[in-house]
């Protein structure tokens, strides 16, 4: 780890030192913004007496954030109420759970659009009925449509405000059933409104510390934080639920190598403990891949060599025959999505595979079959 995150994570910790050095050495508030703590850095200053010019970049940061939380809780209400009415459960998952089932203050966790996880078998029901609602479907054409039924994981729609990823199976790199174990065993929550369920305390630390890899380099400290506030409010048994989710499900080297990092950043031992049970576990390419990783910096660590370590020691991933050549020569509905529709097809797959090469800028948005 860099001392740039060694400090930010200090700092959310409320070390008085490091919170004090980095109010006046993040002025604009670029650090906070890289690291996704404005808003744990700002009420941890004031909460602190901390003086510093950073104070108003962070206040700002953490005023946006407030206001982005009430659009969400919004969404969530008239969503809860649309899935209901059509018989479907649905989870809360990763940004919008975490921020409001682990953190003191939703504004620390920030939290951008709205992730919600359902049975793959109430997938049509569900998208039917939200569009009916009011919401639009992001990507509606024949490929796209195609790519979710074959490969991808996440129906888009847009609605109040609010991009919806609605989550009927997870990543390519995870294996067959990860997703569905976890709807399986979610409860409902009082808390929640109509149809709302949650994940185990263990399945979110899973899919928090897998989906931390997920994420662009370079990485902030707040992804891993995800980890050290679930293990605050988490039971007893988490370390062994955890544990045995992870190994199930073999996911054990992104699971361990995360929690090995959250456990150096705060120096957290249950963090550590899961680390520890799940390395002992892994085959000789994930070790390797774990000594590249943590050589480069968590920052930094390629998902393509934690993904190769997995791939060689013959880990179950529901892509598994696809995540290499799916880096060459991405599915149909992946550069439909991502070209102009005005142009022909053998036009918009050779503009996107010289954009994929780095040759030519071509691509708005280019979604990840592995993420």
């Amino acid at each position: 780890m860099t001392p740039e995150s060694r400090r930010v994570a200090s700092a959310v910790a409320g070390e008085a030192g490091a919170l004090g050095d980095l109010a006046h050495a993040d002025a604009e508030g670029e650090i906070g913004r890289a690291h996704r703590t404005s808003g744990a850095l700002y009420l941890g200053a004031t909460a602190q007496g901390t003086s510093g010019p950073a104070l108003s970049a962070w206040r700002r940061d953490m005023i946006v954030m407030s206001a982005r939380h009430l659009v969400l809780a919004q969404a969530v209400e008239r969503c809860g109420e649309v899935l209901s009415a059509a018989g479907v459960s649905w989870i809360p998952f990763k940004g919008y759970d975490l921020a409001t089932r682990a953190y003191a203050q939703v504004e620390e966790r920030v939290t951008s659009d709205l992730d919600l996880l359902i049975s793959p078998a109430d997938l049509e029901r569900a998208r039917t009925a939200l569009i009916e609602a009011g919401w639009d479907e992001v990507f509606s054409g024949p490929r796209a449509r195609r790519y979710l039924a074959e490969e991808g994981y996440a129906w888009q729609g847009v609605g109040q405000g609010v991009l919806l990823e609605l989550h009927y199976r997870l990543w390519g790199s995870v294996a067959e059933g990860f997703a569905a174990e976890m709807v399986a065993a979610a409860s409902p929550d009082p808390d929640l409104p109509a149809g709302g369920h949650r994940l185990t305390a263990a399945h979110a630390y899973v899919a928090a510390a897998v989906h931390s890899w997920l994420s662009d380099p370079p990485r902030g400290v707040g992804i891993w934080r995800d980890l050290e506030r679930l293990v605050a409010v988490g039971p007893a048994s988490l370390v062994d639920e955890v544990v045995d989710f992870a190994r199930r499900r073999d996911v054990q080297l992104p699971v361990a190598l995360a929690s090995e990092v959250a456990s150096r950043l705060w120096r957290v031992e249950t963090c550590a403990r899961i680390a520890a049970d799940l390395e002992g576990d892994l085959r000789a390419p994930e070790r390797l891949a774990r000594t590249v990783a943590l050589k480069r910096g968590a920052e930094r660590a390629s998902l393509g060599v934690l993904t190769a370590g997995r791939l060689a020691a013959g880990r179950r991933m529901r892509l598994r025959g696809k995540i290499v050549w799916r880096r060459l020569w991405d599915h149909a509905g992946v550069v439909e999505v991502a070209t102009p529709e005005q142009r022909p097809w053998i036009s918009r797959r050779l503009s996107y595979q010289l954009s994929a090469l780095g040759l030519r800028r071509v691509v708005a948005r280019r979604p990840r079959v592995d993420s």
